[in-house]
């Protein structure tokens, strides 16, 4: 079972909104896959910004959140298991990537970041797990289900 993240002063949790449980994409994720999207919610900064009367809730760090598989394996995540919610995260519209990771000049690893698109004050365009439908099911030969490619 995977270990909570500590307790970081100035973060006391999450909001998440009626929507995202009643979505098609929601109820499609596996355990693993709501936890490593709650996770990434936890990474998201969001402050007030603006002054008076047109302050707004905003995500100060989007699209530079990382979550990187190291810290998936200190969460108690496998490799495997983690790289395969990532990829059903970004499919479903919860998250998409913004600066792709990977090797640098010198052997270095970059980290890849991300945009997280859970957020309740965004419009309903920039929120695409919110159009997402479950893909139909197509009979084989032998009757069972099978996703159509």
């Amino acid at each position: 079972m995977p270990r909570a993240l500590s307790k970081r002063p100035g973060r006391p949790g999450i909001f998440v909104e009626r929507a995202l449980f009643e979505s098609d994409a929601f109820r499609t994720l596996t355990a693993a896959q709501t936890h490593i999207l709650f996770l990434f919610l936890l990474k998201r900064d969001v402050q007030t910004v603006g002054s008076g009367k047109r302050t707004c809730r905003a995500i100060v760090n989007q699209g530079r959140i990382s979550f990187t598989y190291e810290e998936a394996n200190r969460q108690g995540f496998c490799l495997q298991t983690f790289s395969t919610s990532i990829k059903v995260l970004i499919e479903h519209g919860f998250l998409s990537v913004s600066v792709p990771g990977g090797l640098c000049e010198g052997g270095q690893r970059r980290p890849c970041r991300y945009t997280v698109h859970v957020f309740e004050l965004s419009p309903p365009a920039e929120q695409p797990w919110r159009t997402w439908t479950k893909p139909p099911q197509v009979r084989s030969r032998r009757g069972s289900p099978t996703l159509s490619a």
